[in-house]
């Protein structure tokens, strides 16, 4: 994987931390319900943590997953050893890797759309997966499939 995308990673999961210290603060004071709670925190944390991650989710991204199930263990009161399949299952939440998966997929389809009728864009995208495969490198839109053309 690129250098670039790792401290581009690395500066986006500092961000992250800082809003999510930032928000806690908030909230400590604050006695909303807990559904509010998730959907400030989906509003105001995890769109920083999902921010461009169709074009960087394909690495993996543990730091940003333990942040999430650690913030909603907190804010239901359970200790950290709790199961995450029951923290998903009591809160109705995905977690952050199927979210990001579901833009990734969206952004494909988004691109191959254009595709069709952009013959620039479509030159970069052939140029980027012949890059890709020549590098071996591990990318989203080479892994789900080339483009028959």
């Amino acid at each position: 994987m690129c250098r670039n995308v790792n401290s581009a990673i690395v500066a986006l999961y500092n961000k992250t931390l800082k809003a999510l210290y930032s928000f806690k603060s908030m909230l400590k004071d604050l006695r909303l319900p807990i559904t509010v709670r998730f959907n400030l925190f989906d509003t105001y944390v995890a769109s920083i943590m999902n921010y461009c991650c169709e074009i960087w989710g394909f690495s993996k991204s543990e730091r940003f997953e333990r942040n999430h199930n650690k913030f909603l263990k907190q804010t239901l009161g359970v200790k950290l050893p709790t199961s995450n399949y029951a923290l998903f299952g009591e809160t109705g939440q995905l977690p952050l890797c199927i979210k990001r998966n579901v833009r990734k997929v969206k952004y494909r389809f988004k691109l191959m759309k254009a595709l069709d009728s952009n013959c620039i864009l479509y030159s970069l995208y052939c140029d980027m997966l012949y890059r890709c495969e020549a590098e071996e490198t591990k990318w989203f839109i080479s892994d789900v499939g080339d483009r028959n053309h």
